[in-house]
């Protein structure tokens, strides 16, 4: 796997939360599965995250992203960072790698631990699931790696996925 991570300015962190919204890339999924890109956009627009890093990786599609300017670019996630009470780190971009996925979260989550990341939160869309018609109400559904995270995501509100598989970068 080819990667290059170009970091222009490290922001001073510790403690912080890593919140992962990459939606998939494929565009025959995209209209269904974009609720992760949709999030960071919003976040984007509305809170003052700063751009500090930017991660290029052949495990992204053999494509570059054409900008509405025409201008072409090579596809890439960003990391960006929101200062507050907690320091939240953001990885969103492009979308989630297609091949190498377990090697490019490793480089993901290599560079948090650097930064001083302490928890991950991935956002996205169930997979196995059929889509809900406009205007229905939905309730959050995850899960976590050990059980406290399962206790806190159900102090949340969170209804627990069990039994079946989280696919991509979960």
């Amino acid at each position: 796997m080819w990667e290059r991570l170009e970091v222009d300015e490290m922001p001073a962190v510790k403690d912080s939360v890593l919140l992962v919204a990459l939606s998939t890339m494929a565009p025959q999924y995209a209209p269904l599965y974009s609720h992760a890109r949709e999030l960071s956009r919003f976040l984007l627009s509305r809170l003052e995250f700063k751009k500090f890093a930017t991660l290029y990786s052949s495990s992204l599609p053999a494509a570059v992203a054409i900008e509405d300017d025409g201008i072409a670019r090579l596809q890439s996630n960003q990391f960006y960072s929101l200062a507050g009470r907690r320091r939240t780190i953001m990885l969103a971009g492009d979308g989630s790698p297609f091949d190498d996925q377990l090697e490019y979260a490793h480089s993901v989550l290599s560079f948090a631990r650097q930064l001083g990341v302490k928890e991950v939160v991935s956002i996205g869309a169930r997979w196995s699931e059929t889509p809900a018609p406009a205007g229905t109400a939905l309730t959050p559904v995850g899960f976590a790696t050990d059980a406290a995270g399962v206790r806190e995501l159900e102090g949340f509100g969170v209804t627990i996925t069990k039994g079946e598989p989280g696919p991509f970068f979960p």
